[in-house]
């Protein structure tokens, strides 16, 4: 289906590869700062990079995604991170601390702090790989898709 997208596939390309480009560039950003709104902003990136990239995988060749499936175990990490964020936020709420103990809410964010860190290491470690091209290189790779 989409080989017979001539035209429209090069404008598919070209989407692909500013979505690649804004994410890649959130990435680093993220890396300089941790900001909730920014953390936010390249999931939903993300989200758009994966659909971006099921329409067009059967144009793109294997070395330039590290694996498809990345993609989406990346998107499932940072939803699940921001779940927990959600969660923490919810634990100090002072409807929730007039039921609990402070030590209890106490306990469980701690707990949930912990999952965070070790989720934020995992999806460093995936976006890392999914992100080792630089976009240039992959807006170069996309173009000698003929």
């Amino acid at each position: 289906f989409i080989e017979s997208l001539n035209t429209n596939s090069k404008c598919l390309l070209a989407g692909l590869s500013e979505t690649y480009a804004k994410c890649h560039r959130l990435y680093l950003e993220l890396h300089n700062q941790q900001d909730a709104e920014l953390l936010h902003e390249w999931r939903k990136r993300i989200k758009d990079l994966q659909h971006q990239h099921e329409m067009v995988s059967a144009l793109l060749p294997s070395d330039l995604f590290a694996a498809s499936e990345n993609i989406d175990l990346l998107t499932e990490r940072l939803g699940r991170d921001q779940d927990l964020n959600n969660l923490r936020l919810w634990m100090n709420q002072d409807g929730v601390s007039q039921n609990h103990s402070v030590m209890e809410i106490e306990r469980i964010t701690d707990h949930i702090e912990e999952m965070r860190k070790q989720l934020q290491a995992e999806i460093d470690q995936i976006a890392g790989e999914i992100f080792s091209v630089s976009p240039e290189i992959f807006q170069k790779k996309l173009g000698e898709i003929s």
